[in-house]
């Protein structure tokens, strides 16, 4: 049975979005994601620009920078997960969707650029890190980093 979307719907999702915005959780999620990128963008700078260091070596210690710095945030500061037990498990996850997060990227700017849009790249980017930001946030607290119910 299929349903469409009422307008009532549509109203209630929105102040769902607007409610989730305003918690404390997801600013420092925002803050923890800016934080990883800029961790990411000075290792992947210092070691291609200053170091001449190859620019695959350079990007993926950017990544793994910026992967690690982003994890410890998130699961200690944004979403103050102490289960030390689950771990693995969260790291797994994130490592997936990271994987996942980079092709969906990969497939938007591609898209961008196929339809001729005047800079599709970046638009593309923007346009698959608004879609992921929602999406992590929704994942990192329900699933990875979900707390133990009592």
């Amino acid at each position: 049975m299929s349903r469409k979307l009422s307008r009532v719907d549509l109203c209630d999702l929105k102040e769902k979005v607007a409610k989730t915005i305003k918690t404390p959780s997801f600013r420092k999620y925002l803050i923890s994601g800016f934080t990883a990128f800029f961790v990411d963008f000075i290792v992947f700078r210092t070691m291609y620009i200053n170091m001449n260091i190859d620019l695959k070596v350079s990007t993926a210690c950017g990544i793994i920078a910026g992967f690690i710095t982003s994890f410890l945030l998130q699961k200690f500061w944004s979403f103050k997960g102490s289960q030390a037990k689950k771990a693995h498990h969260q790291v797994l996850i994130y490592a997936t969707l990271t994987i996942v997060n980079t092709l969906f990227t990969e497939l938007v700017i591609k898209e961008f650029e196929a339809l001729g849009i005047k800079h599709g790249a970046e638009l593309g980017k923007v346009a698959a890190t608004g879609f992921i930001v929602i999406w992590n946030f929704i994942i990192f607290k329900l699933i990875v980093f979900r707390k133990k119910e009592s």
